[in-house]
């Protein structure tokens, strides 16, 4: 394809042709993904009718005779692509019961790491045919439609999301649809508890909104509503940090540039660049299934922070070991600490982003605010292939210091995440808005005044007594003291109350033992203190000052 367009690798047009889909379709997205499931089609037919201009766009970039043309293809394949990325993940959240909605919302990104796997299959399958080099890219391109259309048809047989229907005043045809994603022989009563649950947490949601907007406000768009409203902009800050941080870790880099890296810098043949972005394609998608088992039970935030030490160390090795002069062991360290980035990258910074960011707003403005943030992952993804091959041409030393500025770039992402992005694990959908009720400042006070205690007190601290790094005397607080805490995640405005109302009782009920959860959400039995729930009180109202 470079040689039929007189695309040159490392320069702007080679850049701009695998960023133009992700920056345009990116900046486009909240345009169009919002009116198409808001007012015309909902979220399934928005699918579909995105799976339709796909196929047409696609066999565009096929028969394409000049630069424009494919320029104009990629960047309407870019526009579905945003579209589909705005419209699924919320479908897969509205309809999955709350115990199965980590595991369900991966699916999501193990299908994207699929089809991620599949394009590098098919680049590696084709060599084996004596083709034209003008014939073989098209039928790469064509591959891309067997997805596609599989998607078209699969997706008239899911129902449409019950909370859609009843934002739309459907409420029959969404009771309907709660008792078919209950099936069982009480799916008459699972389906009815379902449905009445969720609409009395969305009257209320709604009603504490429109608290918040006043008559005034009435009249504003769902984009000012957003900033309007603190809850739903808490939500957003959280749905942007997950996408940028997705970006900041420099996986796609690795992904979409292996073949340019190992070709320049290695020197070795197009039939081992292939073989190493199937091998990292694979392995993307293989390694991603954890999320699928540990989603619900670990929690799509605490999995997101496992993953970024891991990538900082490997992508430091990758950045490392890379030379100017290249060679075929470069290439062959390359394709190992790749595969090694990409086995801490597809269960914790693959699969969380998009799984937080479709469960985090509220229904009224879940539609843009999605699709706000998949801007910020799409935008930021065409920018990192847009100036990657410039800036690491421009920095010099081959590709060492851009690989170790992305490496820089994973402790930042960390950084953010701890400080902005709650767990929202072990709540419905609805019960969010008691998460982000809380100001992004008691989130932030208690990941670094408890958080950061207890990882040091219960990880660094016995290791350090052992080696004599620190005196026992300079011990101040007992470290299983920090197991006894509720899980983040669990302190609503609600529990904050109930907890003052304990502690105001009788005296006698710090004598009972209380069952309570350490940050990570493994049950413990919280042995008695002096205070009781004094102390805990005492400590919300440090977090509220």
């Amino acid at each position: 394809m470079t040689k039929r367009f007189n695309v040159v690798p490392n320069t702007w047009i080679f850049g701009f042709l695998n960023a133009a889909p992700f920056l345009i379709g990116g900046a486009v997205a909240p345009l169009i993904s919002d009116p198409l499931q808001e007012h015309y089609l909902g979220r399934r037919g928005a699918i579909a009718l995105a799976c339709a201009v796909s196929v047409g766009a696609t066999v565009g970039q096929a028969f394409s005779q000049s630069r424009g043309e494919l320029i104009g293809c990629r960047i309407l394949s870019g526009i579905m692509l945003a579209a589909k990325a705005s419209a699924a993940p919320l479908l897969t959240a509205e309809v999955s019961p709350n115990h199965l909605r980590g595991k369900l919302l991966s699916t999501w990104q193990l299908s994207d790491a699929f089809g991620i796997f599949l394009g590098f299959a098919a680049n590696l399958a084709v060599l084996d045919f004596k083709l034209a080099p003008n014939t073989t890219w098209r039928i790469q391109t064509v591959t891309v439609l067997i997805p596609t259309i599989a998607l078209l048809f699969v997706v008239f047989l899911t129902p449409e999301s019950p909370r859609f229907l009843m934002k739309r005043g459907r409420l029959s045809k969404a009771l309907q649809t709660f008792r078919l994603l209950r099936p069982g022989p009480a799916e008459d009563i699972i389906g009815a508890r379902d449905f009445v649950y969720a609409h009395f947490q969305l009257e209320t949601e709604c009603m504490l909104m429109e608290s918040k907007l006043g008559k005034e406000n009435s009249d504003r768009t769902l984009d000012d509503r957003i900033g309007q409203v603190p809850r739903a902009g808490r939500a957003l800050l959280c749905a942007t940090t997950v996408m940028l941080a997705q970006q900041l870790t420099g996986v796609n880099t690795i992904l979409f540039l292996s073949a340019t890296v190992l070709e320049q810098q290695s020197k070795t043949s197009e039939r081992n660049g292939a073989w190493v972005g199937f091998g990292l394609g694979l392995s993307n998608f293989i390694f991603g299934l954890p999320a699928f088992y540990y989603g619900d039970s670990i929690g799509r935030a605490t999995l997101l922070l496992l993953g970024f030490p891991f990538m900082f160390f490997f992508m430091l090795l990758l950045a490392f070991f890379d030379t100017p002069q290249g060679g075929d062991t470069q290439g062959v360290l390359f394709g190992v600490f790749g595969l090694l980035f990409m086995i801490a990258y597809s269960p914790t910074a693959g699969t969380s982003p998009f799984a937080i960011s479709a469960e985090v707003f509220p229904l009224i403005v879940r539609e843009v605010g999605h699709s706000l943030a998949v801007t910020v992952n799409f935008v930021l993804l065409g920018f990192v292939l847009l100036v990657f091959p410039i800036m690491s041409e421009a920095m010099g030393g081959g590709y060492r210091r851009s690989l170790g500025l992305f490496a820089a770039l994973n402790v930042v992402a960390f950084i953010l995440c701890f400080l902005f992005v709650p767990e929202t694990r072990g709540r419905t959908i609805e019960e969010l808005q008691f998460t982000f009720d809380l100001p992004t400042r008691v989130h932030i006070r208690y990941r670094t005044l408890y958080i950061s205690k207890w990882v040091a007190m219960r990880f660094f601290l016995p290791p350090a007594l052992k080696l004599h790094l620190w005196s026992p005397e300079r011990v101040r607080h007992d470290p299983r003291d920090f197991e006894h805490r509720a899980d983040f995640f669990r302190w609503g405005r609600e529990e904050m109350q109930n907890v003052e109302a304990r502690a105001q009782g009788d005296t006698a009920l710090r004598q009972h033992r209380r069952r309570l959860f350490y940050p990570w959400g493994k049950a413990r039995v919280a042995r008695p203190r002096h205070g009781g729930d004094r102390v805990v009180v005492r400590e919300l109202d440090e977090l509220r000052v």
